[in-house]
C-alpha cells in the first residue's frame, strides 16, 4: 500500500473502544479496526481524540462498522 495522506474507508471495530485521559486534559479513545482491501484485509490501530472520542466510546461497540 502506498503512502496515503487522506483516505475514506469503512472499518469494523474489532475490540471495545477504550477511552482514557492523556496529560489529564485530553480524552482519547484507542481501538483496533479491520480495514478491508481488495486482496487482503489489514488490522489497524486507531486513535480518536476530542469530542469525537467521547461520542465514539458512548455509541459504538465491538463489531460495529464506522466510516473514517
Amino acid at each position: 500500500m502506498a503512502n496515503t495522506n487522506y483516505m475514506t474507508s469503512v472499518v469494523k471495530i474489532l475490540e471495545v473502544p477504550k477511552p482514557k485521559l492523556l496529560n489529564n486534559k485530553t480524552l482519547i479513545t484507542e481501538f483496533r479496526a479491520l480495514l478491508p482491501q481488495i486482496k487482503t484485509s489489514k488490522v489497524v490501530h486507531l486513535v480518536i481524540w476530542g469530542d469525537l472520542s467521547n461520542k465514539l466510546s458512548s455509541y459504538n461497540k465491538q463489531n460495529d462498522s464506522i466510516l473514517i
